[in-house]
């Protein structure tokens, strides 16, 4: 199911260290993104891996700036990898310590905004050209893999070319196709342009939510 990605921050200052990092884009590969153009990078906000001479992975350092100039205040706070905690715990520990800083100090941790562009996790993209010929596409455009284009038109529909898109990418990531893929609704520039290519099943404006708007 296509959902909007988002994480809650937490007001627990407790840090379990059985905690589980937060998934990545492999895991959520159909969720609209916004500040955060990535799950990756979303989850990683404000946190910078700690490298040895060797260019190893030895920790993670959330870091969080509060203010300007001279008010300006740094909170950060250093999660090592040991014998008792792993790679994936440390990254766990590092991801809730900067939630609850963020809820503390009334930072935005990015969430979800109605201007997200129309790219998605990992990089599905409404691509619609604005002057004749009118053309558009769904376009996935990953990091490692081959760019994948579904063209829209009267033969294969907005609908139905995201699907197959979709299909596409869950065989390069071996992954299961979901049961129910909603597309987002263009904007209204893009969508005045598919419907002049002939595009026949595009989603209703008006009964959409502001937040699927696609910009």
């Amino acid at each position: 199911m296509t959902r909007l990605f988002a994480v809650q921050g937490g007001t627990d200052d407790t840090i379990p260290i059985d905690a589980e990092p937060r998934a990545t884009s492999t895991e959520l590969p159909f969720q609209a993104a916004g500040r955060w153009k990535t799950a990756d990078a979303y989850a990683m906000r404000r946190i910078v891996p700690m490298k040895d001479f060797d260019g190893n992975t030895i920790g993670y350092r959330p870091t969080i700036q509060q203010g300007r100039g001279d008010n300006r205040k740094n909170h950060s706070e250093v999660f090592r990898i040991t014998q008792e905690v792993d790679a994936s715990m440390a990254m766990a520990m590092a991801q809730r310590w900067r939630d609850s800083k963020e809820t503390e100090l009334g930072i935005d941790s990015g969430q979800i905004s109605s201007k997200s562009a129309s790219r998605f996790v990992p990089g599905i993209s409404l691509v619609v050209s604005s002057k004749p010929p009118y053309r558009a596409c769904w376009k996935w455009s990953p990091t490692g893999n081959a760019t994948v284009t579904k063209y829209i038109g009267k033969r294969l529909g907005f609908h139905d070319s995201y699907r197959e898109l979709v299909v596409r990418i869950c065989e390069a990531l071996n992954l299961d196709i979901p049961s129910d893929l909603v597309p987002p609704v263009p904007n209204p520039v893009q969508y005045a342009s598919l419907r002049l290519l002939g595009v026949t099943d595009l989603p209703d404006r008006r009964s959409a939510q502001r937040s699927w708007t696609a910009l």
